[in-house]
């Protein structure tokens, strides 16, 4: 996972010096409307995607945040140091991924593909997600109907990063993964909260199930 992204860094230097359209430390302003082919890359600048756009290209930034607004599509969304966040009824075609940074997917986002973080959290508010949640250190949150068709799968720590103690999954308010959640690092805690409907599927591999306040 972190190769990819790296992998994506190394990618957006060699489109520049290919002489390709990349910004440097500036922000990208996408406005209301826009129709585009085109991937949108920066380096050190944010990019903003605003309502009712149809972007065909991934937005991809090294170091910045990316914001999607109202009901548009987008073909995927890569940051290495950024948060993310996706405005309501809006549509990404493939995958959302950020290294150092959080996810949020407003009321009606749905991702058809994944959504992966090293550092970062992700919260899903009446969004789905199709492919499924991968993480390294990240809390994810579930709330208001939100579906994961796909698994949810905590890697091992990588790097100089220090671990925190205990992760935390939780589902509330009829949310639902679909897939199974695995933990692949046997030195963490994780603890799976269900509240309010929420509920798992699928198998609940090295992590602790709380169901409305019963451990099981």
């Amino acid at each position: 996972m972190y190769k990819t992204f790296f992998r994506t860094a190394l990618l957006s230097l060699a489109v520049l010096t290919a002489g390709c359209s990349v910004r440097i430390n500036r922000n990208i302003r996408i406005p209301d409307g826009t129709r585009s082919g085109s991937e949108k890359m920066t380096i050190n600048g944010h990019i903003e995607v605003g309502d009712h756009c149809e972007l065909r290209g991934y937005c991809r930034t090294v170091n910045g945040e990316i914001t999607v607004g109202r009901q548009s599509h987008v073909a995927g969304l890569q940051t290495v140091n950024g948060g993310i966040r996706i405005g309501p009824e809006s549509r990404i075609r493939g995958n959302v991924e950020s290294v150092n940074g959080p996810v949020s997917c407003g009321s009606g986002v749905e991702v058809a593909g994944r959504i992966r973080t090293v550092n970062g959290g992700m919260n899903l508010t009446h969004a789905t997600v199709k492919k499924g949640l991968h993480t390294h250190n990240g809390n994810i949150s579930l709330a208001d109907s939100s579906m994961v068709t796909g698994d949810v799968v905590v890697y091992k720590s990588k790097g100089s990063r220090q671990r925190p103690r205990r992760l935390e999954i939780c589902l509330t308010d009829g949310s639902v993964i679909e897939g199974d959640i695995r933990v692949l690092d046997p030195n963490l805690s994780v603890e799976v909260f269900l509240h309010s409907g929420g509920e798992v599927k699928g198998r609940v591999v090295n992590a602790r199930i709380v169901e409305d306040g019963t451990v099981e």
